[in-house]
């Protein structure tokens, strides 16, 4: 007969971060790296569904942040550094 063993103690599910992806995190996650590729807002509007610009403007609302964090200031002076 067949028997299930039972999972490997090393095999566990990724811990729970209250978050899932969803279609809106893709769209976002795609706009964001497509403008830091340098691709044109019309393009990305396009490639989205949007038939405005200004859809992309609201994804790329708060981005300067991430530059302005001390982690990431610290990290690139020790690149610089290095």
């Amino acid at each position: 007969s067949f028997q299930r063993r039972p999972p490997s103690p090393q095999v566990r599910s990724p811990p729970d971060r209250g978050k899932s992806i969803t279609p809106h995190s893709l769209r976002h996650t795609f706009v964001t790296m497509a403008l830091d590729s340098g691709q044109a807002d019309r393009d990305i509007a396009i490639s989205t569904g949007h038939s405005d610009t200004r859809m992309v403007a609201y994804y790329d609302r708060g981005r300067d942040n991430i530059s302005r964090n001390s982690t990431h200031a610290v990290a690139a002076w020790i690149e610089g550094a290095v």
